[in-house]
């Protein structure tokens, strides 16, 4: 966060009891994130590890940057002390060092009712979405429906969704990652899909959410993939679990992007009771 935007994440900070704020997706402060160029440092999942860069490598850091870090809770889980804590590698600003950036590529989610049970009130997608909105505040429903300017295309439902970007200047692939939560079952990221110059960057047949530290592929030095552009997919498959999540009245729903958070390529949804906060460590670059 750079250091314009210190006041106005504190006021927001300001407004909830106990540390942090509540948020859906991205912190909040941000209208609409830059999937383009998201100024991620880094994430961390069930499963994974230390996240370390390539030597000579990093995430620019401007002076007087302050970090947000947030957190993902399952309340279902029950509730205990947030021991939450994250570690940074810091080299000098002026070391002669390679920027990396985070390109997200989020896609929806249409997961439809079971054919036994279309005839439910939020099978409908606008009932659905305005279950969100209720639930959670406009950025859900805001977001399930910009995607569509983004991808292209309207909603359809079905198990398998996807989004495909165009990519419009160079760009050396040095890892990628998949994100999805409980109804993921497979996630794929290609290059130029569909073309003799397609390539695949990520592919995960068996989606496992408690071990999602596979869920990452590293093009290291020297295999990193260099594009000179074209355009990027990403592709899952969701599906509704045998058994219902949680009662009956929300069971029977038509899933989208926003219903437990996100479910998407290279993102996530499926829990109702999912809380998403985010606060302000207090560290600084320097």
């Amino acid at each position: 966060m750079p250091p314009e935007q210190i006041a106005e994440a504190e006021a927001v900070d300001a407004e909830e009891d106990g540390e942090g704020w509540t948020c859906f997706g991205g912190t909040g402060l941000d209208r609409f994130q830059n999937v383009d160029d998201a100024p991620w440092i880094g994430a961390r999942a069930p499963g994974g590890k230390e996240s370390v860069r390539k030597l000579g490598y990093g995430v620019k850091l401007r002076a007087g940057s302050r970090i947000i870090m947030q957190v993902h809770y399952n309340l279902p889980a029950g509730t205990s002390p947030d021991t939450s804590a994250a570690q940074l590698r810091l080299a000098p600003g002026n070391r002669d060092m390679q920027q990396l950036h985070t390109m997200l590529l989020p896609a929806p989610v249409e997961l439809p009712c079971r054919a036994a049970h279309a005839d439910g009130p939020l099978c409908d997608r606008n009932a659905a979405m305005f279950d969100v909105m209720d639930r959670f505040g406009p950025e859900g429903s805001a977001t399930a429906n910009a995607l569509y300017l983004l991808c292209g295309g309207e909603p359809e439902p079905g198990q398998v969704q996807s989004c495909t970007r165009t990519v419009r200047e160079p760009m050396t692939i040095h890892a990628t990652g998949g994100h999805m939560h409980l109804l993921g079952r497979e996630i794929r990221i290609e290059v130029n899909p569909g073309t003799p110059e397609a390539k695949t960057v990520l592919d995960i047949p068996v989606w496992d959410f408690d071990d999602r530290g596979r869920a990452r592929h590293r093009a290291g030095h020297p295999r990193a993939r260099r594009h000179r552009g074209g355009h990027l997919q990403a592709r899952a498959v969701v599906a509704r679990p045998a058994a219902v999540l949680r009662g009956p009245a929300r069971s029977l729903r038509r899933v989208g992007r926003g219903h437990h958070r996100r479910d998407v390529p290279g993102h996530a949804a499926d829990h109702p009771s999912l809380r998403i906060r985010s606060a302000l460590p207090r560290f600084a670059s320097r």
